[in-house]
C-alpha cells in the first residue's frame, strides 16, 4: 500500500486491475486525481507512508518517504 495521509493512492489488496490504470502516472498526479484539489504553488513534495505485507505474511511498514516532484 502506497498513501499520503488518509488518500490510499496504491492498494494491492484492491481487487481485479483497479491500481493498473494508477502505474502509469506519476505519484502525485494520482494523488491529484484523488484529492480533487490543488496542492499550494509553493508545495513540491508529498509525504508517503509505504507498507504492505512480505509473502509469508508477515506485515512491515517503512519510514516516511519525502516524495519531491518538482
Amino acid at each position: 500500500m502506497l498513501a499520503c495521509g488518509a488518500i490510499a493512492l496504491y492498494n494491492a489488496y484492491l481487487p481485479g486491475a483497479k491500481n493498473k490504470e494508477k502505474l502509469t502516472k506519476k505519484v502525485e498526479d494520482v494523488y491529484l486525481d484523488i484529492k480533487k484539489e490543488p496542492l499550494p504553488a509553493s508545495r513540491n513534495y508529498l509525504i508517503l507512508e509505504l507498507g504492505g505485507s512480505t509473502k509469508d505474511g508477515d506485515d512491515f511498514i517503512c519510514p516516511p518517504v519525502k516524495y519531491c516532484f518538482k
